[in-house]
């Protein structure tokens, strides 16, 4: 895997507006997952990996956690569990630095929120050293019927512009002390599905994907960007990077193809991982 540069944010006020990564196709945007980065007192940081907020999403109730498989590697063979279990709106994963994580959801009837699968024990800040530990993973499908369709962001909008191609629609621009829109070029990306990865780590360090990454030393995977790099306003909390890639097998060709979107929320020693999936309505 080849070394890549960082790319740094540091948010003022993540309750404002998540870091939303988007999706674009031509001249049409896709909203893909939001990301809220929040220093809280109890916590200290909490993250949390949303259906995109502003629509209504469907999804099923899992019936029950899973593990991956030995090393830590994701089984992204699981059954489509959209058509199994109750059905909530706009599930989400929820990871607290106490060392807890769960996913939540919202009745479909009162809409009250409620909860989808309870906490099980994850990554704490004792946990966190140098090495960035995953505690979330995504499994998106390159399908513009799987997001929900949406407008650029205007020119004179108050967060950052990140976009991945090589004819961006509009230039980079990380100089706010805002959150970030983050835009995938789908004619730079291979068919199938993308692979998001959600981590947390020592703030002094980055994420050096030839060096300092959590992945196995002989892992294919089709490099889409750099991490992304966001450092919460408290400077106790650690920092969360994101990383996109594809993986591929030996013979260089995409190993996914999933519909709707799965989420994935990591557990300690993959005793209790959970997973969600979700579709725009």
């Amino acid at each position: 895997m080849a070394k890549k540069s960082k790319i740094l944010h540091e948010p003022s006020d993540p309750q404002e507006f998540p870091h939303r990564f988007l999706l674009r196709r031509g001249n049409n945007f896709y909203r893909m997952v939001d990301l809220q980065v929040i220093d809280e007192p109890n916590d200290r940081l909490s993250v949390y990996l949303k259906p995109p907020i502003g629509h209504l999403y469907q999804s099923r109730k899992p019936t029950n956690k899973l593990s991956f498989r030995t090393g830590g590697l994701i089984d992204i063979n699981l059954s489509n569990d959209i058509t199994k279990g109750a059905t909530c709106f706009n599930p989400y994963a929820s990871w607290h630095s106490s060392g807890k994580a769960h996913i939540n959801g919202y009745n479909t009837k009162s809409l009250q929120r409620e909860t989808v699968l309870n906490d099980s024990e994850a990554i704490s800040l004792s946990d966190i050293a140098v090495p960035p530990h995953i505690i979330f993973t995504g499994a998106f499908p390159l399908n513009g019927l799987s997001h929900a369709l949406s407008s650029p962001p205007p020119e004179n909008f108050d967060g950052n512009y990140i976009e991945i191609s090589s004819k961006p629609h509009r230039k980079t621009d990380i100089s706010k002390n805002s959150t970030v829109h983050y835009v995938l070029d789908m004619a730079e990306l291979r068919p199938g599905s993308i692979v998001m990865d959600v981590m947390v780590h020592n703030r002094g360090v980055d994420v050096d994907i030839e060096k300092n990454h959590p992945y196995p030393q002989d892992s294919e995977i089709y490099y889409v960007a750099p991490p992304l790099k966001i450092a919460p306003s408290n400077s106790l909390s650690p920092a969360v990077s994101v990383f996109f890639y594809q993986p591929v097998n030996d013979n260089g060709e995409i190993i996914i193809e999933k519909q709707p979107s799965t989420v994935w929320v990591r557990s300690k020693g993959a005793q209790a991982d959970q997973f969600f999936q979700y579709e725009p309505l």
